[in-house]
This record gives C-alpha cells, structure tokens and sequence, in this order.
C-alpha cells in the first residue's frame, strides 16, 4: 500500500478528478464507489477515483468535523493524521484539502495509487471496494487486462503490443469516450446513428468543451464488449489514449483489481440501466469562458435545436423567464438540466443574435434511438 503523504500539491488534482459540468449539459447520476476507512479513529467514507493520481484528498468540512491539524503551504492547504485502512494503519498521513464539495455523504477521494500491491474486488450491490486475500481461481477465466504500472492512473493495454491505453476512470460517470482517430472511425462504420452534444469544464480536456453523444446497444473495444452504452467523442489528454471507460461502461462487468501482479480481470454480468438523460435539443450553451456570462451556442445540424431555428454563435439570455446570464452568481442555474428534461418539453429561448434578440421555441425530442424509453 502506499504511503498516503503528498507535498506541493498544486490544484492540479482538478486535472483528474473534477468534471464540473455547466448548464446545458448531459446529467450524470451522483453515484460513487466507495472505500470506509478511519482517520483518527473516526470512521469515513472515501470515493474511489481510478483517474485520480494521488493518494487522497479530503474536503475541508471533513477536516473541521474531524477537528484535523492543517498547515498551508504554497498556496495549498493540507492535514495531518492517523489512517487506517483495510487493516493498514499510517500513522503520519497526509491529505491535501479542497473546499469543492461535489458528493453528498462522501469525507473525501482515495486515488488508484493508494490500491497499488493488494488484490480488490468491486462489490456493485453497495458500490464498495474490498481486499480479497488473493484473485479467486474462478477469476482466472474472466477477461484479463494487463495493467500500465508506469501510469499514476488506471490504465490497461489495448493491444499485446502495448502502445494503445484504455483508461479506467470510476470518477467519471458516463459510459465510453473514445478517442478522436476512433471516434471517427465510428462515425464511418455507423454513418446514421444520431448525435448530441453535451458540454462541461474539465482542465485535462483544456478547459470549457463540447463534444458529440452517440448510443450503442453494443460496442465491441478491443476484448470487451459493452452494451447499452452511451458513447462519446474524447475530450481528455491522457498520454497513448484509446478510450476511457466511466462508471456507467464499468457496471456491465464483475472487476476484480490484481494490483499485486499487475492485472484486472472483467466478466460480464447482467446491468441494465432504466433511465438514461441526455440532451434532447442537440444544442449546448457553455460560457465564453469562465469568466464570461456569455453563453454561445453551439447548434448540431438537422437537430431538433437546428430545425427550430437556433445557430452555433447565438447568445442564450433566457430560458422561458429564467436570466442565464446570472449564471455565475445564481447556483441554482447549474443544477437545472434544461436539455435532459422528458421529450416534448417545451421552451422559450431568448437569444441574441449579430446584436439582435429574438425569441425562438424549441421542443424536446428522443434524438437517440436506446430502446425501452
């Protein structure tokens, strides 16, 4: 196990863990695998971030709670502790503390390089993590995908040869991203499928993005094959990248972590997922940047957005009477998913245009074909 001590930890945590999604985007389910472990003897909850690349990291209300010792240092804020986990015990933890608090009943985060050197098992029935002395002999005929050691995250090779990397991220909690060579190449196979977008601000995609959304009742990657399963254009820079597999992609398999040999061993087990929310417009409004009120459009064409007569570069002022320029200063503007609500939902969008406002009404429409909603 790794000691959990980190020094001159810069806000680049954010790089792997923060997905901030900003209004207009896909909805993603607040849903998280879990370790419990103790810090001073208290107990805690911690998400498990297979694309996180540190050990741990604790919000600062947990800190308060647990009336931990803090000491600043370059900008950063960090604790110390006593940490027991999985019968381990570290007396001189440490944890860098963030005041961003993104799940309910959650103390903190545990990255992929706190697993290293034990054997895990993925328990979907309470979305816990657990140690299992050694891999079970029934293991040994699952799928087997070797592990890149050299890469602070989860990561597997694609291919024998080892140049391609597929990327475990349980932080995430969509499906597939796939890669641009591969996305596109997706695109020709399956030229008819239809396509959203969805929009949000990661820094390990640069920034504010927007990218394309697809559905496959089946997508085969490499040895996997995963059903029922949102798929979409990759917005990541991870080095050698070939996919990325979220949360919702990772449920359609029993996994088990050899982190001793090197190994993760994958079986497919009976998930279906009932209620899947996207953009139902085909049209996302992100900020000009994160400083900006501005939302500029970006409009798919022939999408329902499309057809009522919304283009890429129109401002978005108001949904029906709600101002979205107040976005920055009004937090509940981030939690309303406009474009994931049922279809026929209608709206009154007030833009602005060469300088020029206009309302235009839009209605809602199952874009993507996934069968039983």
């Amino acid at each position: 196990m790794v000691m959990f001590k980190m020094t001159r930890l810069r806000i680049t945590y954010c790089i792997f863990l923060l997905v901030i999604y900003l209004p207009i985007t896909v909805c993603a389910v607040d849903e998280r695998l879990t370790i419990e472990a103790k810090i001073n003897g208290k107990y805690v909850r911690l998400a498990f971030d297979t694309g996180a690349p540190t050990p741990l990291i604790l919000f600062t209300s947990t800190a308060k709670r647990l009336l931990l010792k803090t000491t600043e240092k370059n900008g950063t804020t960090s604790a110390a502790f006593e940490l027991e986990i999985t019968g381990d015990q570290f007396k001189n933890a440490q944890a860098t503390l963030i005041d961003f608090l993104p799940f309910q009943d959650i103390d903190g985060l545990i990255g992929w390089s706190a697993l290293r050197g034990k054997v895990w098992r993925v328990q979907w029935d309470d979305m816990s993590l657990s140690t299992i002395a050694s891999v079970p002999k029934e293991t040994l005929s699952w799928k087997v995908l070797r592990i890149d050691n050299q890469a602070p995250i989860a990561a597997v090779f694609f291919r024998e040869d080892r140049e391609g990397i597929i990327y475990l991220d349980t932080g995430n909690p969509g499906g597939i991203a796939l890669s641009k060579s591969r996305w596109s190449k997706w695109i020709k196979e399956e030229p008819d499928l239809p396509t959203t977008l969805r929009s949000g601000y990661l820094p390990a995609a640069g920034g504010i993005f927007v990218t394309e959304l697809r559905w496959s009742n089946n997508f085969r990657l490499g040895p996997l094959t995963i059903p029922r399963v949102m798929v979409e254009k990759n917005v990541f820079r991870w080095p050698k990248l070939e996919a990325v597999l979220g949360l919702e992609a990772l449920k359609h398999f029993e996994i088990v972590f050899d982190l001793k040999e090197n190994r993760i061993y994958m079986k497919e087990r009976p998930y279906s997922r009932v209620n899947f929310e996207y953009n139902r417009l085909g049209a996302t409004f992100p900020p000009a940047s994160l400083k900006s009120n501005r939302l500029v459009g970006h409009v798919l064409k022939d999408s329902p957005a499309y057809k009522a007569g919304l283009r890429s570069g129109d401002i978005l002022l108001k949904v029906d009477s709600i101002d979205m320029t107040q976005w920055m200063t009004d937090p509940t503007i981030l939690k309303k998913d406009f474009w994931a609500a049922v279809a026929g939902t209608r709206y009154k969008l007030q833009i602005e245009r060469n300088g020029r406002r206009q309302i235009i009404t839009v209605v809602l429409v199952d874009i993507l074909d996934i069968p039983g909603i």
